[in-house]
């Protein structure tokens, strides 16, 4: 036979060991001591953090060593007045001087590492400081359960008392460091048991479990302690990280946006000023600081109309109340040019409601101004708002989620199939697609892009998409629909944005089909397995917001079954390789390469992985997105 190592009693004590594990699974205490031995490992921190987490232990210790020493030294005093008479005289005074003695060695190690700034001389002195509290719990243990079998009742109930008080005292005080309270508490337990049963035997075996059972539960309270305790460490520090990442976030913003921030108190006086504001105001900060907020502004009045005059007296009301203000636009002279600033603020409250000062910003729109758009402004702005990741991620899914899901919400239809991808070249974009249904037999399907890129553009774009579809249900002709939605974007766009957009109603019964164009290109139609441009006509007119109610006309085509049509933006033709576009001669290709059976969203994502293999290396200029619709005919009613 085989020779084997193990032998009967291994393999038992194997056994038992397994059965214990799945005991104590079973039971939770596993997870419970898991949770308790957190403690006693670094905290789940990088290297840096956590030494600096363990270095506040220490600390923590090392601060409360000269209160555990004293009382240590006092409760040795009063243990041997009180129980003078029930012992040798010359033992108690040997007692005091030993507890004093290791006392003293915890003040002179306090004393001599109380300033210590670094890890490792911390440790050294909480291994000293450990081994001082483990051998003054073992003092208190053996006396106090020595003079326990030499006192009347009284005493008893009195060391009792005693012996559970200086357990739970000693525990709190070094409970920063599981290792010292929990030896304190262990020395104290287990020395005081084992030091009756070697004097009384097993006369007060009672009382040996009683302190066995409460060493285990100080021990327990004081990791649970521990924990909390770097828990909190831990808390404070990431408070602390998030606070320095707003704060350099803040600088940041400040340093490159073209906005700038601005804080007065409840007079009205600056006590915030950003160095972009000093600087446009020729001032050093130092000699704003506490300046009136209007005053400061009033001393570089660039203008002097009525228009001008009426600025700054709405900004005197405003700070003078308790209510927001936004957008107050105010003239300031700058390098002998009149400046325009665009200023929004909001009361600071404290906890009682009362006015404690404002808080706001200021942007210079000049340039929308003189030109009705300021690019570099956005472009500041956009780059500012980039370093928002989360807030920007959030932002995208928001955005992605207002597209229609097509393959859901036509689902089960046969009278025509449709498909669309949308990939926006930032985090957020300004092209959008829609469909949806408008009755029983009119579907409404459009593709949209906003001019600019980023949240401007998003923002733009999402107040088109809901006006689009609202418009297109209102009104019974397309052509005064978008002119409707074209006025009303127009009425609020201080950024002076325009939307391109081909919008389109298909009767999905007959095949007739009634389109605009707001300055987009017109779609690729497919017919019996040739491709051609729609001939947009009459449907052609500018982008909407580019020309103030333009009368757009509706034109109409009608389709035979089996026709697709193929919408796309101009992040498809403009696509670049970085000599050249895409082009309209490459879309007809990558779609003339797709069978007229092939369906729609295979046919969609094959134009994106024709533009994106073009683009190769590049990084998307532009946002793109393709729609395929195909009408197959009124195949079911």
């Amino acid at each position: 036979m085989p020779h084997s190592n193990a032998t009967p009693s291994a393999e038992k004590l194997s056994d038992h060991s397994g059965l214990l594990t799945a005991l104590l699974n079973a039971s939770g205490l596993m997870s419970s001591w898991r949770k308790l031995s957190f403690c006693w490992r670094d905290p789940d921190a990088p290297a840096d953090v956590a030494a600096t987490h363990r270095f506040r232990q220490f600390r923590a210790l090392l601060q409360q060593m000269p209160v555990t020493a004293f009382d240590c030294m006092v409760c040795s005093v009063i243990d041997a007045a009180i129980f003078w008479q029930d012992s040798t005289p010359g033992l108690l005074l040997g007692w005091c001087a030993a507890v004093w003695a290791s006392s003293g060695v915890s003040l002179l190690v306090w004393q001599r590492y109380k300033s210590a700034t670094n890890l490792q001389a911390c440790a050294r002195a909480v291994r000293l400081l450990t081994a001082s509290i483990a051998l003054s719990g073992l003092l208190f243990a053996v006396m106090l359960a020595y003079l326990f079998g030499r006192t009347d009742m009284t005493g008893q109930i009195l060391l009792t008392a005693f012996f559970a008080a200086t357990i739970a005292h000693g525990a709190f005080h070094t409970a920063r460091w599981p290792w010292a309270g929990s030896l304190w508490s262990l020395a104290m337990c287990g020395g005081g048991a084992l030091t009756m049963l070697i004097l009384y035997g097993m006369t007060y075996a009672y009382l040996v479990v009683l302190l066995a059972l409460y060493g285990i539960s100080v021990v327990a309270s004081v990791l649970i302690t521990s924990r909390l305790f770097v828990k909190s460490l831990i808390a404070e520090s990431e408070v602390a990280r998030q606070k320095e990442v707003i704060g350099l976030l803040l600088n940041d913003f400040e340093d490159d946006a073209s906005d700038w921030l601005w804080e007065t108190d409840d007079q009205g006086r600056l006590r915030h000023i950003s160095t972009r504001l000093a600087s446009t105001l020729g001032m050093p900060v130092a000699a704003l600081h506490g300046q009136p907020m209007s005053i400061a502004l009033i001393g570089r009045k660039g203008s002097a109309d009525a228009e001008g005059r009426q600025a700054f007296t709405q900004l005197e009301d405003a700070l003078g109340s308790a209510t927001p203000f936004r957008d107050i636009v105010v003239p300031i002279e700058q390098s002998g040019e009149v400046a325009w600033w665009s200023l929004s603020g909001k009361p600071l409250t404290d906890a009682a409601g009362t006015l404690t000062g404002w808080r706001g910003v200021g942007s210079d729109i000049t340039a929308e101004r003189r030109r009705q758009k300021a690019e570099r402004d956005l472009l500041t702005s956009r780059e500012a708002a980039a370093r928002l990741a989360g807030e920007l991620d959030t932002a995208r899914r928001i955005q992605m989620g207002l597209l229609p899901d097509l393959a859901t919400s036509f689902a089960g239809e046969t009278r025509f199939s449709i498909a669309a991808i949308l990939e926006p070249a930032r985090e957020v974009g300004g092209d959008y697609y829609e469909c949806f249904r408008l009755d029983e037999r009119r579907i409404c399907f459009a593709v949209a892009d906003v001019s600019g890129k980023g949240v401007p553009a998003s923002l733009f774009m999402a107040m088109t998409k809901a006006l689009a579809a609202s418009m297109a249900r209102l009104s019974k002709d397309l052509g005064e629909a978008v002119r409707d939605v074209a006025n009303e974007l127009d009425r609020n766009n201080p950024e002076m944005l325009f939307v391109t957009a081909f919008i389109a109603v298909l009767d999905i019964v007959s095949g007739e089909l009634n389109f605009v164009s707001a300055g987009h290109d017109a779609p690729v139609l497919l017919r019996h397995g040739e491709l051609s441009r729609i001939d947009l006509g009459e449907a052609l007119g500018p982008p909407m917001c580019g020309v103030p109610d333009y009368p757009f006309r509706t034109v109409t085509r009608q389709l035979e079954p089996g026709d697709t049509l193929c919408l796309f933006t101009d992040g498809v033709t403009e696509a670049t390789d970085g000599q050249s576009f895409f082009g309209t001669e490459r879309l007809l290709h990558s779609l003339a390469t797709q069978s007229a059976q092939a369906p729609v969203a295979t046919c969609a994502e094959a134009l994106r992985i024709s533009v994106r293999s073009f683009e190769a290396a590049q990084l998307p200029v532009d946002d793109l997105t393709i729609l395929v619709l195909r009408w197959h005919g009124c195949t079911s009613n």
